[in-house]
């Protein structure tokens, strides 16, 4: 039911008995009928009948049990999924003459959906198994061969639960192989590091060992040592001749000395008769060194950060071959072949329009909110998404020619040509001296006992260089950085590399993107003006009822914001651009712009219109009721937001949207803000080239208009709803729901610093300990070996304990 207070029209929940609501999903005014019950739509009647021919129909008892409508849910056709390329990318053998394929889907949401998927084998023929995972929201299924794999796919999403094969990315979940490499590396330090150890007890705790026995652990760890410096040190050694040759000091280079030190002077006291060596400490010390490496390696594996459009465009289109369409790859599309677009699909490449009309939605494209009206012969660009009813589209260019990759290389050679901000990389600005010191010492010590003792002397020579190699000091930072990275991550910050934390440190500017970043994508602001002659309560239900029929955006806010209440409609009519006729419950009624009601005969009265809402006007029977003034719905707590982040930093606009809310953005920024309105993507990158002259500077936008800008900037985040959403040119993602906590999170990035300096100082002490020991010439392999380690735990321990507190300090949990 709906009531008018004043100028405001509101809504209030409608009363319905529980047979008018849906027996699927439970929504009220149910109108299709099915049976002995009622579905809200197609689809939901679909899964019922589903349910229930398999006895299955106790799905509806489980306990909190969250089913969602299916109505608007496309109809998704799936005949691609038996084409050869689909199968070599998503499917694999599972032996037994089977096949499994792994689909990533959304909609899992609760145990009721857990349940249900899992009964799979029993409603559909030839799926022998169902194996999900809940919180990747993924399920692999296996099925025989003579269940084609469209069919399998079709039948999952007839259920409710439609694939989604966008973010799916194998590259970004799959082992690289320097990450297997490093595994295998490790693996092998690891069993030399245990072994050894166990191998040197004898030494360490007991004078009375069995001299066969002895002999016997010597050897083996000679060898297992030995394989352990070829095999996993190997790539310290290679890097260092590498940088050498170029006349570079790298960190491997010092880690080499110390490595080939160690295991020398082992081999040494073990020919000498005087200990067992450090085999244990080698070892050891050689998997930490490379268990950093992979923690840099692998520390953004399950997000996909890649430039590869397949992940934002549709696998395969409709293409008309006659009087047929055959779904097509998309890298297989040729210029002049004629597509078939639906409502909500994305065009692949760019196309002239064929058909009379259409209405593209190229949020993602060019940051305007509001669709576009075409005509026959318009151009209907990459990334557009089709809005309203099938269009015939011409390709013009193939998909490796779109203007999506163009928008990535222009960001891309932007980005090549402006002025790098040189980073600050305190272990390899201080390396040099380091290893400098390293080698003073060194040498300083074996000229200081020479004249004495030249068993000693060689001795302390080689001490330092076994001490001194900077294991906590190749640690410190990495460790630092990912830790903070990884909660920053369970924040809701997402960044590419670990790496992008230094990036933090010195930032100056911050610049928004308005569409889509500031206002929360799909929701608006709505509120209803009535006309002198006033509105009554009926006629809510009447407008929506209308409303709920048209594919437009607008129109599906005002559905949304009516409520369910529904009446049939007939001789429904839907001018692109203008506005949408149709006969409800005996009434004509009108929705559309106040021009389009004018060409029908109604007579509007006059206003002030607000500068940033859009106004849709409404008229039932040729009588002017009033209009809808609908705006953006800004992200919450964002004027906190924006005050928060300007006490530390410079801030800026950019919007590819006309000025009309420049109004409304002076007063969350300021007057002295730069805002930027009506800027191309290729503005926009230039916009932050020349803000990065001024000082490093961070981007923050959403969709494809803003990859220019976010590869040119310093830091580019994307904003996303979800965390899997493609990110084109990004260094981040920040999840929607995380906006606010924007301030805390840069201030936790920012607190990496502070960490990797603190375990830089660890390890330099440690260092020193082990100095004062070796230039005495009293290093012991016990020493050692509890020395080294330890360094290494420590800055360990150091960087997961700040990273936390940190974030509990913040209230980032």
């Amino acid at each position: 039911m709906v009531a008018v207070t004043g100028a405001a029209l509101t809504v209030r929940a409608p009363q319905v008995s529980q047979g008018e609501c849906c027996a699927h999903c439970g929504a009220a005014a149910a109108q299709i009928t099915s049976g002995d019950n009622r579905f809200c739509c197609q689809g939901c009647a679909q899964v019922y009948s589903i349910l229930r021919d398999h006895n299955l129909l106790g799905f509806y008892d489980i306990g909190d049990n969250q089913i969602e409508s299916l109505r608007g849910q496309p109809q998704g056709d799936y005949s691609y999924c038996d084409t050869d390329w689909f199968r070599k990318l998503f499917v694999r053998e599972a032996g037994a003459a089977r096949y499994s394929i792994r689909l990533k889907l959304p909609a899992i949401h609760c145990a009721a959906c857990v349940w249900l998927l899992e009964k799979l084998p029993e409603m559909l023929q030839g799926v022998t198994g169902a194996r999900i995972n809940y919180l990747r929201k993924e399920i692999v299924l296996t099925a025989d061969p003579a269940l084609p794999v469209s069919r399998l796919v079709s039948f999952v999403a007839e259920l409710g639960y439609v694939p989604d094969f966008g973010p799916e990315s194998r590259r970004s979940r799959a082992l690289t192989a320097y990450d297997k490499k490093l595994l295998k590396r490790m693996a092998v330090a690891a069993f030399g590091f245990g072994n050894a150890m166990f191998f040197s007890f004898p030494e360490y705790f007991s004078a009375h060992v069995e001299a066969g026995f002895a002999r016997t652990f010597l050897g083996l760890n000679i060898l297992l040592s030995a394989f352990v410096l070829f095999y996993s040190a190997g790539e310290f050694f290679a890097n260092a001749f590498r940088a050498l040759k170029k006349r570079k000091i790298i960190l491997d280079l010092p880690i080499s000395a110390g490595i080939i030190a160690m295991f020398g002077r082992s081999v040494a006291e073990i020919a000498a008769g005087t200990s067992a060596g450090y085999f244990d400490t080698f070892a050891g010390l050689i998997f930490f060194l490379l268990l950093g490496r992979y923690v840099q390696s692998r520390s953004y594996e399950w997000l996909n950060f890649e430039r590869d459009n397949l992940l934002f465009l549709p696998l395969a289109v409709r293409v008309k071959r006659g009087d047929d369409e055959v779904i097509t790859p998309v890298q297989n599309l040729a210029a002049g072949d004629t597509l078939r677009l639906r409502n909500g699909e994305i065009a692949p490449t760019r196309c002239r329009l064929l058909s009379e009309s259409a209405q593209a939605d190229y949020a993602f494209i060019t940051g305007e909110a509001l669709p576009v009206p075409l005509s026959r012969g318009d151009i209907f660009e990459t990334g557009g998404k089709l809005t309203g009813r099938a269009v015939d589209l011409e390709v013009l260019e193939i998909v490796d020619q779109s203007r999506l990759n163009r928008i990535w290389e222009n960001g891309a050679e932007t980005n090549s040509t402006a002025g790098a901000i040189p980073e600050s990389n305190f272990a390899e600005r201080v390396l040099p001296y380091f290893t400098g010191a390293v080698i003073s010492i060194a040498v300083g010590a074996l000229l200081y006992w020479l004249p004495s003792d030249t068993s000693r002397a060689w001795n302390a020579f080689s001490a330092v260089l076994v001490i001194t190699c900077p294991c906590a000091l190749a640690m410190a930072k990495p460790f630092s950085f990912f830790t903070i990275q990884s909660a920053l991550a369970r924040a809701g910050l997402f960044l590419k590399s670990a790496a992008t934390v230094e990036k933090f440190f010195s930032l100056t500017r911050i610049v928004f993107d308005k569409t889509g970043t500031l206002t929360a994508p799909g929701r608006y602001d709505i509120h209803f003006h009535a006309s002198a002659a006033g509105s009554s309560p009926s006629d809510s239900r009447l407008i929506a009822s209308l409303a709920h029929q048209s594919s437009h955006p607008l129109s599906a806010a005002l559905s949304t914001h009516l409520g369910d209440a529904r009446e049939e409609v007939a001789d429904f009519e839907e001018v692109p651009g203008a506005g949408t006729r149709g006969a409800v419950a005996g009434h004509t009624v009108l929705i559309g712009s106040a021009a389009w009601l004018e060409q029908n005969g109604v007579a509007l009265a006059r206003h002030a219109a607000e500068s940033f809402t859009t106004e849709v006007h409404v008229a039932i029977d040729g009588s002017y009721k009033g209009f809808f003034s609908i705006g953006n719905e800004l992200r919450p707590q964002l004027t906190e937001t924006i005050g928060a982040l300007a006490k530390h930093h410079q801030l800026a606009l950019l919007s590819g949207d006309g000025d009309r809310e420049r109004a409304r953005f002076e007063t969350i920024f300021g007057a002295d803000v730069p805002l930027h309105f009506s800027a191309s993507p290729a503005e926009k990158a230039g916009i932050i080239n020349d803000y990065r002259k001024r000082g490093r500077t961070m981007m923050i936008g959403d969709g494809l208009n803003d990859a220019g800008a976010l590869g040119v900037a310093d830091i580019g985040v994307a904003i996303a709803e979800k965390n899997s959403n493609f990110s084109p040119a990004s260094d981040a993602i920040l999840s929607a729901q995380s906006f606010a906590r924007l301030p805390a999170l840069m201030s936790l990035a920012a607190q990496a610093r502070t960490t990797a300096i603190t375990a830089y100082a660890v390890s330099f002490a440690y260092n020193a300990i082990g100095v004062s020991v070796a230039v005495a010439g009293n290093l012991t392999p016990l020493f050692c070996a509890i020395l080294m380690p330890l360094s290494s735990l420590s800055v360990i321990a150091l960087a997961f304990v700040s990273a936390r507190a940190g974030a509990r300090a913040r209230g980032l949990k």
